[in-house]
Formats: structure tokens, C-alpha cells, sequence
């Protein structure tokens, strides 16, 4: 070999390799001979010398990587490819430290990844010399550039290699040190699903159960964690054959054995390891067979225990949460609500109307406020050209006939008094006597309207009209919410909304920091609730809406509107002849069916649901009253149907108490403590294999006797968006701003949706036909309580006076549609 001291030597090999690989076969022999002495330098007994070697490619110009993968990819000869994969395997060897980044970042940048496994399918085709040391050294290259390449499993994709890497694993099934880097393949192409289609065709999950049987106490040592995520990514959507077939090949067993070991430490792979054995096991558990299998390998209890012993370390969180969703998924019989029915409390009649077969193919779709359900309750035909089909529970027949299609002068007819704006020159003229033809209509002219289309108090919102400006907000609030339509017979008004506060002026609101400890308990008792299916019979209902309604019902009368206040303040310090808390939800956007309790001081509460459905609850806002002070009482809201939340994320329920307003004029505020959100054991009817989700927190009242309410977010009410449409008007200066709150249309059950206009009067420099339409929208889904806020402040800053207002309304006219689902808003949904 060279000797150790000549450190030229591989420079001057490069630059004689450079200009070879223009023309490979005229100069084939003087490219072996040099490939084979640049290897001989790289991979030299002498680690001086290879270090040496490594360090000079490594610091040399890139041009040289560039050199070797093209000769690479263009010489045929085998000699020639062996000696330059084993340059390129020394390179990247793990060993081979900073040399090892480089080298692979710039092997992924000149796409090597397809290069090697063409090269790879060349020799099994073509039997291109001797496929086993050339093969050993590209699969190792494949190895490591798969968890650098973010592009692997396309490359593998697109060049149709799936059955190739599977070949050559079910070839080298007991050569353990080829299966290691092929491995690492596997991990990698999996998470295509293309791939694991075209694998699971081809019987991969039988050479699996082959490969574990072989080398069974090598893989439960090294490569645990790799096979692991190869099973999760197969399964990741497996179907009810597929998961046969991983059952049969004891693969769902390898998973569970995982849990029979004692790795209970922060070691950085056991984590890994039982997470991953955890995705298998969710997986499975989405089918039938899955299930059925779980229950039936008795190892509840064992996964039960594991859960017990889990080390308190953050790292092990999402396994806590995988732990409960399998145990809570495969249980024979999930809990079910301590409700009646989960339809709804209340319902609204809708009437049965006939869908017009010929106009339904003009609309399709629907919109969801949860994109978690996976049930959806209206399913649109695949072909455009057929026949909408709506499916509906059988209670509600709900059909509505489609029209959409309009000519000009039926929009204007039925729009027009929304743009009596764009009539400016017509008020003057008092020459517009009835509506011009479609065809006299242009860009410039588009609205020449009747006389009664220029009266705008006729289309103004009919709840304003009775307002005065000499009002307080607690009179012209109630003048409005004793107005409102509900389908739930409210009693009262609540107290936050009737006077009005606003936390304008309070300061950022920092995230809650959980505590792992908590949480840990909080899953660990909602766990042994599912396995050894306790349920306490002393369970006590203190609140319940569904009796409440049966009460108003059978007495035949109902909460007149005129009847609506607040006595908050007047009942402040009562207290009852009953140690548990008081709850009350009978007001506009609010929600809660029941509360039990289910402690000394805890109560399970549950949500209504949509009207006239049986999913939907998330949003929650309800009041509470007879507390203790300092005591803390939790709160767990067992019927959440979000997987996820932002209570996961640190943010904290909001409390109004108002004692404490009426003593420091403090509104409201976050609270809560030992927040956590989880998946219980309680079965969610709308999905055929789920459980609900529980969002937990703990409360320290500060005061005894106190009237507090709880909420999701910050509300915002229906009739609050009235009032400050009232305010919005009364503010602006009527000489220079144009504001008006029409009544677009009115909801099913009768309440007036707004829809607001912003602009600047008519002047003869800024015409209002030459401006353009802004058209806003907001709270289609009505638990987004954050977008009314948004748009509140849209319209707050657009009646300023400053002067990018100023020109926003010079500009534009502005549509604002502030709340499109005014009766999800008032019902609290």
C-alpha cells in the first residue's frame, strides 16, 4: 500500500480520475486501476492514512463527489462500481464523523438515491458480474442516505423498486449484517402508501413473520425500535384482510410482548420503542379483527401495569395517551353517557319539504364545524350528474329544494335594497320609477331602483328599532335579549353579557404550564375506570336540562320573553340547604345538559349537542353558584369530541365572577388548575369505534356564596352583536361615513341575520359606484367565539377616525356579514 506519509497522492488520483469520465470506455483500464488505488487509500489498514484520506475529500472541492457518483453511474464495469461504492461506503460510515454530513447532503443534492437503485435493479436483471460484494456496499450507501433523503421513498416509488428491496430481503433473510442497512430502507419507504400497497400484494407481511423467526433474539436486541415502525407505517391504514394477515403472522404479538419487558427507563430507545409498538396497536385497533384480537390476547392487565410502572418523564406523554386510546378503544363495552339518548335535549321542528330532482345537481356539499367526526350525516352522490342523496336520521326530514340560478333583474329585485349605496345619482333624480331591463344594466349603472328600495329604515334590523341612545347598556341589552328566538326556553340573562364588560385594557395572558404528575393521574384513574369497570352508584345529577324541559313541557307554559333579567347581584351570598354546587345554562350561548357529582368536590358535566343531532359539543359556557371559597372543585367535561385541543397547549378556561366585579370591577378572567385533556371510556355513539374526549381543570372560587360562570372563550352573544351594531351607528360621523345594519334574511326560526355596510358618503371626486365590494363573513361555525371578536375589531377600526380608516372607506364599500349561524350562537352550540 502507499505509504502513510505521501499526502499528495490522492490529489493527484482525482485529478487524473476528473478528466476519465467524459469517455469510460475508451479509458476503462486506467479508471479501474485508479478507482482501485483511491479505495485502497480510503479504506486503508493504516487509520493515519484513511483519516488522512477521508479529510481530503472532505475538504477538497466538490467537483470530486460529482467525479465519482457520474463515473458511477455511467462505467458498467463491475470492478470499477465495487471499488467506488466502497469509497463512497467509507465516506459515509458512521465512524467517519463530520466527513459523514458533508458527504451525505451532497449525495442527496446530486439525487444519488436514484442512481443506486437503478444500479441495484441493473444487477438483478441483468446479472452485471458479481452481484454480492457491489450489492452489499449499495445497499449500505441506500441505508444511510434513507434517513438523510427526504425524496427516498418518491425515488423508490417512481422507479416501480418496492418488490426489488423486498426480493432482496426475502433473499438474505438470515444475512444479518445486509438486512440491518435494508432495514433502515424499509423504515423509510413505508410511510409511502403507495408502496406499502404494492407490498402487501406481494406477501411482505409473511417474509416479516419469516425474518422475526429467524433471527428473532438479534431483532428483540438491535433492531426492535426499526421493525416496529415498519409495522406501524404498514398498518397505519390497514384494512380488515390486512390486519387478519398481521394477526396470523404474529406481528401484533411482537407488538405486545414489548410490554412484558422491564425497560421502564429514560433510555432515549426504550421510549421509542414502546411509542411505536403503541402506533401498531392503535392501528389494529381500528378494525374489527384488531379488536377482537386485543380483547382476546388478554393483555389488558399487562398494559395496565406497564402504565402503572411508567417512569413520570415527559418523554413518555404521548405513550400514556396511545396506552389509554387502545384500552379505551378494545374494551368490550365502552361506558355509555348517563343520558337518555345522546340526541339532543332540544330539537326544532324543520317540516318535511320536497327536494326538486331537477335543480339538486346545481349544489353539492355540506359544512362541518368538527372535521374530527368522521360520521358525517349528509352524504353528496360521487357523480354530479346524478340525483343529490341526503341521508338524515328518520325524526328529522330535512329536504330543501335548490334554485340557484337567477337573471339579473330577479337579484336585483330580491339584493337591491342591501346596495342602495351604489344610488346616489338616482336619489337625486327621482328619475328611477321601476327597474331597468337586464340588457340597459352596465358595469357603471347597476342598480337603478324603485322608490321603496331607497327606504332604507324599512330594511334596517327590527331589534334596533325600539333603541335609544339615552339607554344604559343593561336597558338596551335587555330590550334586545328579551326579543331573541331560542329554541331553548331561557330564564335569565347572563350576568357578564347584561352589563356589558369588556376586557379591553387587560394585559397578554400567559399559557399554562401543566403538570406532568397531574395529567398522569388524571389518565391513570380514567384507565382503571376502563379496565376494571367501576362505576360509582352514588353518583348524584344536580343539574339536569332534559327533567328541566319535561317540567316546562307538562306545565304547558313557557318563559316569556318580557319575563327575562339578571338577579345576580341580589342573590349574591345565598346559600342553600344542599352541599353541592349549583349549575344553571338557560341563557342565550349557553350550554350544559347535566352535571353530576361524582365526588366530595368533583362533578362530571356533559354537553348538549348540536339540535336535532347528536354531535357537535364542544363549546361549553354555563354559570355556577352555593361554592366554598378556596376549595378546589373539579370540572370534567366527559363529552368533548375534538381529538385534539388547545387546552393540550396551556390555555385555560375563563371565569366571570361577579362578586368580584361588583367589589373590584374585575370581568373576566383565566383560571383553572391540573389542566389536562384525554380520551375516556365512554362511547361516542357517532362513531362506530371512538370515545369521547375529557377536557379536566380545577377551580378555586375566591369568594363563598359567589355567582360565577365558565366558559369556553370570551362570548359573544347574538344580542350583543345587535347592541353594538346600534353603537356602531350612533358613533360615526354621518356626514363623512356611510353605516347602515340591514337585515340580510331571517334564520328558521325568526331572528334577523345582520349584515353591515361601511363606506364614505357619495362625494363628486370619490364616487361610490366607481369603488370596489369588500365582503366579509364571520362565525360560520358557532363555538368560534375568537372570529367575532376578529371581526369586531375590523369593524371598530373601520368607523375610526384615522386616517388609513379614513381611506379603507374612500376606497371601498364594505359587506360585512358579522354572524352567519345566529342560532347556533344563541342555542350555544
Amino acid at each position: 500500500m502507499v505509504i502513510s506519509g505521501d499526502d499528495h497522492v490522492l490529489d493527484v488520483l482525482l485529478d487524473r480520475l476528473a478528466p476519465l469520465t467524459a469517455h469510460t470506455t475508451e479509458n476503462l483500464e486506467k479508471i479501474r486501476r485508479i478507482a482501485h488505488k483511491i479505495n485502497g487509500r480510503v479504506n486503508n489498514t493504516d487509520k493515519n492514512v484513511k483519516a488522512k484520506s477521508l479529510n481530503i475529500l472532505r475538504k477538497t472541492r466538490s467537483e470530486r463527489m460529482v467525479d465519482i457518483v457520474k463515473l458511477f453511474e455511467k462505467t458498467r464495469d463491475k470492478s470499477t462500481c465495487t471499488n467506488l461504492a466502497a469509497v463512497i461506503h467509507a465516506c459515509i460510515a458512521p465512524k467517519s464523523g463530520q466527513t459523514r454530513k458533508s458527504f451525505l447532503k451532497q449525495l442527496v443534492e446530486l439525487e444519488a438515491t436514484k442512481i443506486f437503485i437503478k444500479s441495484i435493479m441493473d444487477l438483478q436483471s441483468k446479472s452485471v458480474g458479481s452481484p454480492d460484494v457491489l450489492l452489499n456496499e449499495l445497499v449500505f450507501i441506500l441505508g444511510q442516505l434513507s434517513q438523510k433523503d427526504s425524496k427516498f421513498s418518491k425515488h423508490a416509488e417512481m422507479l416501480n423498486a418496492a418488490k426489488m428491496f423486498h426480493q432482496n430481503l426475502k433473499n438474505n433473510i438470515k444475512n444479518i449484517k445486509f438486512i440491518s442497512p435494508l432495514l433502515k430502507c424499509f423504515r423509510t419507504i413505508t410511510r409511502n402508501e403507495t408502496i406499502v400497497g404494492v407490498l402487501l400484494k406481494d406477501s411482505f407481511l409473511l417474509t416479516l413473520e419469516k425474518l422475526l423467526r429467524e433471527n428473532h433474539k438479534y431483532l428483540i436486541k438491535n433492531k426492535q425500535y426499526v421493525i416496529l415502525v415498519i409495522l406501524a407505517n404498514i398498518t397505519k391504514k390497514v384494512t380488515e384482510e390486512n390486519c387478519d394477515r398481521v394477526i396470523r403472522a404474529g406481528l401484533m404479538q411482537y407488538a405486545l410482548d414489548v410490554f412484558n419487558t422491564k425497560l421502564y427507563t429514560t433510555n432515549k430507545s426504550h421510549p421509542k420503542i414502546f411509542s411505536s409498538a403503541l402506533d401498531v396497536l392503535v392501528h389494529i385497533s381500528n378494525t374489527n379483527n384488531g379488536r377482537t384480537a386485543l380483547r382476546k390476547s388478554n393483555k389488558f392487565n399487562v398494559l395496565y401495569q406497564f402504565s402503572i410502572r411508567c417512569p413520570e418523564d415527559q418523554v413518555y406523554n404521548s405513550t400514556m395517551s396511545k396506552l389509554c386510546t387502545v384500552i379505551n378503544v378494545c374494551q368490550e363495552k365502552l361506558l355509555l353517557l348517563p343520558l337518555s339518548s345522546t340526541q339532543s335535549a332540544l330539537v326544532f321542528g324543520l317540516g318535511d319539504i320536497n327536494l326538486n330532482d331537477n335543480d339538486s345537481d346545481k349544489y353539492a356539499g355540506c359544512d362541518s364545524d368538527d372535521s374530527d367526526i368522521d360520521d358525517i350525516e349528509i352524504a353528496v352522490a360521487q357523480n354530479l350528474m346524478d340525483p343529490l342523496i341526503i341521508r338524515k336520521p328518520e325524526s328529522v326530514k330535512f329536504e330543501i329544494p335548490f334554485n340557484y340560478w337567477k337573471d339579473r333583474d330577479d337579484l336585483i329585485l330580491t339584493y337591491g335594497r342591501l346596495f342602495t349605496e351604489f344610488n346616489s345619482e338616482t336619489q337625486k333624480s327621482n328619475s328611477a320609477n321601476k327597474i331597468k331591463s337586464n340588457k340597459c344594466l352596465n358595469r357603471n349603472n347597476t342598480s337603478l331602483l324603485t322608490d321603496h328600495h331607497l327606504n332604507t329604515d324599512k330594511n334596517e334590523i327590527g331589534l334596533m328599532a325600539n333603541l335609544r341612545t339615552c339607554q344604559t347598556h343593561k336597558a338596551a341589552y335587555l330590550n334586545i335579549a328579551k326579543r331573541v328566538n331560542s329554541v331553548s326556553p331561557f330564564v335569565k340573562v347572563a350576568y357578564p353579557d347584561w352589563i356589558g364588560f369588556n376586557n379591553d385594557d387587560q394585559p397578554l395572558e400567559s399559557l399554562y404550564n401543566s403538570d406532568v404528575h397531574v395529567s398522569r393521574n388524571k389518565l391513570l384513574s380514567c384507565l382503571e375506570r376502563s379496565v376494571i369497570k367501576r362505576r360509582d352508584s352514588g353518583d348524584l345529577i344536580v343539574y339536569d336540562l332534559d327533567y328541566l324541559l319535561e317540567k316546562v313541557n307538562d306545565d304547558d307554559t313557557s318563559n316569556s320573553p318580557q319575563q327575562l333579567s339578571n338577579y345576580d347581584e341580589r342573590n349574591l351570598g345565598e346559600k342553600s340547604g344542599f352541599d353541592y354546587l349549583h349549575f344553571e345554562s338557560r341563557f342565550e350561548c349557553g350550554n350544559l345538559r347535566k352535571a353530576v357529582k361524582i365526588g366530595s368536590n368533583e362533578y362530571d358535566l356533559i354537553l348538549n349537542s348540536d339540535v336535532n343531532s347528536m354531535s357537535h359539543s364542544q363549546w361549553f359556557y354555563f354559570q355556577v353558584s352555593n361554592m366554598e371559597a378556596l376549595k378546589p372543585y373539579v370540572f370534567n367535561i366527559v363529552n368533548m369530541e375534538k381529538h385534539s385541543s388547545q387546552y393540550k397547549s396551556g390555555m385555560q378556561p375563563i371565569m366571570f365572577s361577579v362578586k368580584n366585579y361588583i367589589e373590584s370591577k374585575k370581568g373576566w378572567t383565566r383560571t383553572g388548575m391540573d389542566i389536562c385533556y384525554y380520551r375516556n371510556c365512554y362511547k361516542n355513539c357517532n362513531k362506530t369505534h371512538g370515545s369521547y374526549m375529557t377536557a379536566t381543570f380545577s377551580i378555586q372560587f375566591p369568594y363563598d356564596q359567589d355567582i360565577c360562570y365558565i366558559a369556553y372563550v370570551y362570548p359573544y352573544t347574538y344580542s350583543k352583536l345587535l347592541y353594538k351594531c346600534f353603537k356602531w351607528k350612533n358613533s360615526v360621523d354621518l356626514t363623512t361615513t356611510l353605516f347602515r345594519a340591514n337585515c340580510l334574511c331571517r334564520s328558521l326560526n325568526n331572528n334577523e341575520v345582520p349584515i353591515i355596510t361601511i363606506t364614505s358618503v357619495d362625494t363628486i371626486e370619490k364616487k361610490i359606484k366607481d369603488r370596489h365590494i369588500i365582503y366579509l363573513t364571520s362565525r360560520v361555525h358557532p363555538g368560534e367565539t375568537s372570529s367575532s371578536w376578529v371581526i369586531d375589531g375590523v369593524i371598530e377600526y373601520l368607523c375610526g377616525n384615522t386616517l388609513t380608516a379614513k381611506k379603507a372607506r374612500e376606497t371601498y364599500v364594505f359587506k360585512i356579514v358579522p354572524m352567519l349561524n345566529i342560532e347556533g350562537v344563541i342555542n350555544g352550540w
